[in-house]
């Protein structure tokens, strides 16, 4: 993933997160991730952690392939 995905990437995440009615706080609190590294992720498509934010939204009903597919495609 280039940058420019990775910034897609990290909106959908936060599109997911706000459609699910979460603060990054309850985010952070179920997954262990620092609401900073959570806004870091969202802003800038760190992938540091994202892999635990995955599956939290997955465990919540987000259908991950529709994340990537509109990063990838740039619908943002």
């Amino acid at each position: 993933m280039n940058e420019e995905q990775k910034k897609a990437f990290g909106k959908q995440l936060k599109m997911a997160r706000v459609w699910l009615n979460l603060q990054g706080s309850d985010v952070s609190e179920a997954t262990g991730i620092s609401v900073k590294q959570i806004r870091n992720i969202e802003v800038n498509g760190s992938t540091g952690s994202v892999a635990k934010y995955l599956m939290f939204l997955r465990k919540r009903g987000i259908d991950l392939n529709v994340l990537f597919d509109k990063a990838i495609e740039g619908e943002f």
